[in-house]
């Protein structure tokens, strides 16, 4: 019987290694792309049990509830929490949809004086068409289009409910949770709480700045800042831009369309940060890190206002020490100028222990000093100078 060579063996091996990868990961895509209307119920009650169990643990262990109790209670928060969602949503859009007319006329109206200032210079872009095209617009279908999306995520929420309800009645807390699962675990609702508070201070403070400056959907706003915060990032900044659209077409006066579009551009430039080359990031929240050093030249985002950036080198830097007399160890004087190179290798570390590029400098003398004081006191001269 022939015997195969090692290396196609190892080829086929492989070979079907891959093959069997790529086939898994077709079959989980279609998976999930079938139970799509499962699954983002079931992670949004993942979520939520997260977010609430401290409450049911609460319940049961400082009030001495029963345990049906905590959950019954538990879950009605929820509901009203959801509830209340649906109810802002519904409100607001059922008002949106009876001044539908009235945004496409001031549509028109803005339109109008847009192409008033490019007839002024002689432009022609095709207004006229525009303009028709404007007036027989469906705001109407379009904006309930957009809102039914919303709330359609919202009575989501009934699955969400059921899926939550059975979490919290199988939740163990007198489960004993050690080592990495317990570090996992506590982690994960430290980040999840944390988010929901400055996702919800986020979404107040956005609904009653607009709703100040007389706006109409404020509360539409501050619910999708609230929702939009949870996504990194990028959430928060489209959560500052969707207003402008209806402030321009809402506001005659052109001071009201400045300051929001001003208070727009201010979360804006709060919420973006360039990394140049050489350089690299450390985003930290409240004084703690956040996630990972960022590496990568470019445009970055963070959490406006929340979250606050430290540039660090990732170059080589230079250290010089101070020229000095020392003694060798047979009793004779030498001159020393000593220059040394250093890298930040792991940022992270580095920002945790050392905090900045000044501090470390001011290490590496002490630390650079002393071993050269120890070196030159434990040899002779001719064994210094070689």
């Amino acid at each position: 019987m022939p015997v195969m060579p090692r290396n196609l063996t190892e080829e086929r091996s492989w070979l079907m290694t891959a093959s069997l990868m790529v086939l898994a990961a077709v079959a989980g895509a279609f998976a999930l792309a079938y139970t799509r209307p499962v699954m983002v119920p079931f992670v949004l009650a993942v979520f939520v049990f997260y977010l609430v169990s401290p409450i049911a643990g609460f319940l049961e262990g400082r009030a001495r509830l029963p345990r049906w109790a905590s959950v019954v209670i538990t879950f009605l928060l929820v509901a009203a929490f959801l509830g209340l969602l649906g109810l802002l949503i519904a409100t607001s859009a059922r008002g949106l949809l009876d001044s539908a007319p009235i945004y496409r006329e001031k549509l028109v109206n803005l339109a109008q004086r847009i192409f008033a200032l490019l007839d002024r210079y002689n432009i022609n872009l095709g207004q006229e068409n525009f303009l028709e095209s404007l007036r027989q617009l469906p705001v109407g279908r379009i904006v309930g289009g957009a809102v039914g999306t919303v709330f359609g995520l919202v009575t989501n929420g009934f699955l969400v409910l059921i899926f939550v309800i059975f979490l919290l009645i199988g939740r163990r807390p007198d489960a004993v949770k050690t080592g990495l699962y317990k570090e996992m675990d506590e982690k994960i609702r430290s980040f999840i709480v944390m988010k929901f508070i400055i996702s919800a201070v986020t979404g107040t403070l956005v609904g009653s700045i607009l709703a100040l400056f007389g706006l109409e959907l404020a509360l539409v706003f501050g619910v999708l800042a609230f929702l939009l915060n949870f996504i990194p990032s990028v959430g928060s900044v489209i959560a500052t831009l969707l207003p402008i659209p209806v402030a321009l077409v809402q506001f005659d006066s052109l001071w009201f369309v400045v300051i929001v579009i001003a208070l727009a551009a201010v979360v804006l430039y709060s919420s973006v940060y360039i990394v140049d080359e050489g350089k690299q990031v450390i985003v930290t929240q409240f004084g703690a890190p956040v996630g990972d050093a960022v590496q990568d030249a470019g445009l970055h985002f963070k959490t406006p206002f929340i979250q606050e950036v430290f540039y660090l080198e990732k170059r080589l830097l230079p250290w010089d020490g101070a020229p000095e007399s020392l003694q060798t160890k047979d009793k004779r004087r030498i001159g020393i100028d000593v220059w040394a190179r250093w890298r930040i290798i792991d940022p992270m570390k580095f920002f945790v222990k050392v905090r900045n590029e000044q501090r470390g400098q001011k290490i590496l003398d002490d630390l650079v000093d002393s071993t050269v004081r120890d070196v030159v006191a434990r040899h002779n001269l001719i064994d210094v100078v070689r």
